[in-house]
């Protein structure tokens, strides 16, 4: 008779393991789907600060060229000054 209730014992401590395993699991995939979307997330944000980067570029060659051409209109006009 002893020997059965070990067996329950040893079956109630293997099923509560068993059963925690599967709460460890599940929280286990929660992690890895949060993961992921902050991965995706950063991934867009990334993205979006090669674009911002690339803008700002963009402004700063023009404005180079503004500059250049003020230069060249204020030359010109001041070769018409009376």
């Amino acid at each position: 008779m002893k020997v059965n209730e070990e067996i329950q014992e040893v079956s109630a401590v293997t099923e509560q393991m068993s059963a925690s395993s599967e709460e460890v699991l599940a929280s286990m995939e929660q992690v890895t789907s949060i993961v992921n979307e902050s991965v995706e997330q950063t991934k867009t944000v990334a993205s979006s600060t090669d674009q911002h980067v690339s803008t700002v570029d963009n402004l700063e060659e023009t404005i180079q060229i503004l500059q250049k051409s003020a230069e060249q209109l204020n030359k010109a006009i001041g070769q018409f000054k009376l």
